[in-house]
C-alpha cells in the first residue's frame, strides 16, 4: 500500500471516532450482569425519582441518564410504591491518559469520576464518587467503556452492606477489573498519522467539513479524493442522524417530565378535592351532633313538664325548648330539630312507662319471693328439729356400736400378736434349722459320666433335725454353691443350685446333678463352696 493509500485510510479511521452519539442502551449492564446484581426484594427506603446531569444536556450523558434510570428500576433496588421519592443528581470529572511524544501512542489509560447525589427533596441523603479506568483505545481513551463500568460500579457499591451479597459482589467486581483493564494501543499510528498530518481533535474535523480548515499539501490531496468525499458525506449523514435520534430522545424525556408534572397537579387537585369533602363532611357531622343535643335537651324538658305541677319550673322549662328551637332556626334545621324532640320525647315516655311496668312487675316478685323464703324458713326449721332429734339417737347407737367395735378389735388384736409371736419363732427355728445344714454340709465334685462331660455334685448333709416347733415342715432344701478350680478367685467360679440336695456321700451312686458346665482341674482339686441354703419350696 503506498503513502496516499495509508493516509487515506487514517483520514476515513480518524472521521468515524468523532464522538457522535451512539445507540440507545449502550450503558446499560448486560442482562445476565445485572440478573446477578439483581435483589429479590426492594431494600432502599425511597422509589426512584428524577435523574439529574449537572454538566448539561450533552448527548452521551442524556443517554448515559436513560440507561441509569433503567438499571437502577431493573435491580430491584428501589421501592415501586408508597415511599418517597428519591432524586439522583449526577456530575462527572475526566481525565486524559499520556501519550508518547513520539509515537502518539497512549501509554496510560484515562479515568472517569462520577459523583452521585442522592436528594430527598432539597436534603442530601447520601453521596459517593466512584472513579474508573477509561481503557486505551488506539491513541484515545474508551470513555464509553469507563462510562458503562462506572454504572456497573455503582450498583455494586449501593448494595455493599448486604451480607448474603459478599461472594457475588466480588465476584462481579474482579470481573469489572479485567474487562475495564488498561485496554489497547492497536491503530494508534494512524491517529497518530493524522493528528500530526490532517486533523487533531473533533473541532478540526468539523473545521475540514466546513471548509475552513488549512491542511498541508500532501493532506490536502487526500481531503479531495473521491474515497474521502464518500466516507466523509457517511459519517455527517450517520451524525446527523443520530443527532435527531438524541433530539428525539431529549423531547421524550421533556414529555415524560411533562406527564408527570401534570399527573402531580392532578393528584394535588384529588387530594385538594378529598380535604374538602372531608372537611365538609365534619362540618356536617358537627351540626348534625348539635342537632341532636338539642333535640335531646328538649326532649329532656318534656319529661320533666310532665312530672312537675309548679308553674315556674313549667315556665322555665317550656322558655328554655323554645330558645333551643330558636337556635335550630338559625342553623336551618327546625324542622329536623322538631322531629327528633317529638321522637325522643315520646321514645323517652314509652321508655319510662316500660321501666314503671318494670318496677311494678320486679314489686311483685319482691314479695312473693319474701312469702316464698317465710316459707323455707318454717320448713327448715321444722326439719332441723327433726334432725336433732334423729342425730341424738344415731348418736347413741354410734356409742354402743363403738364400744362393742373396739372390745372385738382388742381381742383380735390380742388374737394377732400371739400369731405373730408364734410365726416369728417358727420363722427363728427354720433359719437355725437352715444355717445348721449349711454349717455341717461337706460338698465336692465327681467325675461320674465320661471325661467330656461336667462334673456332679456330691457331698454330705448333717444330720440335723427340725425343731419341734416346726417338726411339721418338710426337711428339703436346696443349696447355692459355687465351684471354681484352685488359683480362681472366690467369686469367679460357677455357681448352681442344686434343688432337693440329699448328701448321701461322695461317691457316684449318690452323686446329685451334673455342673452347668466343665472346669479345668481334676475332680479331686476342685473347690466347692455352700453359698447359702434355702428351703425346696
Amino acid at each position: 500500500m503506498n503513502g496516499r493509500g495509508f493516509l487515506r485510510m487514517g483520514a476515513g479511521a480518524a472521521l468515524l471516532a468523532i464522538p457522535v452519539l451512539a445507540v440507545a442502551g449502550r450503558y446499560q449492564p448486560e442482562e445476565k450482569w445485572l440478573a446477578a446484581a439483581r435483589a429479590e426484594q426492594p431494600f432502599l427506603p425511597y422509589r426512584l425519582g428524577v435523574v439529574e446531569y449537572e454538566g448539561g444536556a450533552s448527548a452521551e450523558w442524556l443517554e448515559y441518564m436513560g440507561d441509569l434510570r433503567a438499571a437502577l428500576r431493573g435491580s430491584n433496588y428501589f421501592q415501586r410504591e408508597d415511599a418517597p421519592r428519591l432524586r439522583l443528581r449526577i456530575g462527572r470529572a475526566t481525565a486524559v491518559g499520556d501519550v508518547n511524544s513520539e509515537s502518539g501512542c497512549k501509554t496510560t489509560p484515562g479515568s472517569l469520576a462520577v459523583t452521585y447525589r442522592f436528594l430527598d427533596g432539597e436534603q442530601e441523603v447520601s453521596q459517593m464518587t466512584i472513579e474508573t479506568p477509561a481503557p486505551m483505545k488506539g491513541s484515545s481513551d474508551n470513555f464509553d467503556a469507563a462510562m458503562a463500568g462506572n454504572l456497573k460500579y455503582l450498583l455494586l457499591e449501593l448494595r455493599r452492606d448486604d451480607p448474603s451479597f459478599a461472594a457475588r459482589a466480588s465476584e462481579l467486581e474482579a470481573g469489572l477489573q479485567r474487562q475495564l483493564g488498561k485496554g489497547s494501543t492497536i491503530g494508534c499510528k494512524f491517529g497518530n498519522a493524522l493528528a500530526k498530518g490532517f486533523v487533531a481533535t473533533v473541532e478540526g474535523a468539523v473545521a475540514v467539513v466546513k471548509g475552513v480548515g488549512e491542511v498541508a499539501g500532501g493532506v490536502l490531496e487526500v481531503a479531495a479524493s473521491p474515497e474521502f468525499q464518500s466516507t466523509l458525506n457517511t459519517t455527517m449523514a450517520e451524525y446527523q442522524q443520530q443527532q435527531a435520534q438524541q433530539q428525539a430522545y431529549a423531547q421524550s424525556l421533556n414529555a415524560q417530565a411533562e406527564a408527570a408534572r401534570q399527573q402531580r397537579e392532578a393528584q394535588q387537585q384529588a387530594q385538594a378535592r378529598q380535604r374538602a369533602s372531608e372537611q365538609a363532611a365534619q362540618q356536617q357531622a358537627g351540626r348534625d351532633a348539635l342537632a341532636r343535643q338539642l333535640a335531646e335537651g328538649i326532649a329532656y324538658r318534656n319529661q320533666q313538664l310532665a312530672k312537675t305541677t309548679d308553674a315556674a319550673t313549667r315556665q322555665r322549662l317550656m322558655a328554655d325548648n323554645e330558645a333551643a328551637l330558636r337556635t335550630a332556626a338559625q342553623m336551618g334545621m327546625h324542622a329536623q330539630v322538631d322531629i327528633m324532640a317529638t321522637r325522643s320525647t315520646q321514645a323517652g315516655f314509652d321508655q319510662a312507662r316500660a321501666q314503671r311496668e318494670a318496677d311494678d312487675q320486679a314489686e311483685r316478685q319482691r314479695i312473693a319471693e319474701q312469702a316464698r323464703l317465710q316459707r323455707e324458713r318454717e320448713a327448715q326449721q321444722r326439719a332441723e328439729q327433726q334432725r336433732l332429734a334423729q342425730e341424738q339417737a344415731a348418736a347413741e347407737r354410734r356409742r354402743k356400736e363403738e364400744e362393742a367395735r373396739l372390745a372385738r378389735e382388742r381381742e383380735a388384736e390380742q388374737r394377732r400378736l400371739a400369731n405373730e409371736q408364734a410365726e416369728r419363732a417358727k420363722k427363728e427355728a427354720w433359719q437355725s434349722y437352715l444355717a445348721a445344714n449349711k454349717r455341717g454340709i461337706r460338698l465336692g465334685a465327681k467325675q461320674c459320666d465320661g471325661k467330656d462331660k461336667p462334673y456332679r455334685l456330691v457331698g454330705d448333709r448333717p444330720a440335723v433335725s427340725l425343731p419341734q416347733v416346726i417338726n411339721y415342715y418338710s426337711s428339703c432344701i436346696s443349696v447355692r454353691y459355687e465351684a471354681r478350680c484352685p488359683g480362681t478367685p472366690r467369686g469367679s467360679g460357677i455357681q448352681a443350685t442344686q434343688y432337693n440336695f440329699t448328701g448321701m456321700g461322695l461317691g457316684c451312686l449318690s452323686a446329685e446333678s451334673l455342673m452347668p458346665q466343665r472346669l479345668a482341674c481334676a475332680d479331686s482339686e476342685v473347690i466347692v463352696e455352700a453359698l447359702d441354703v434355702t428351703g425346696c419350696s
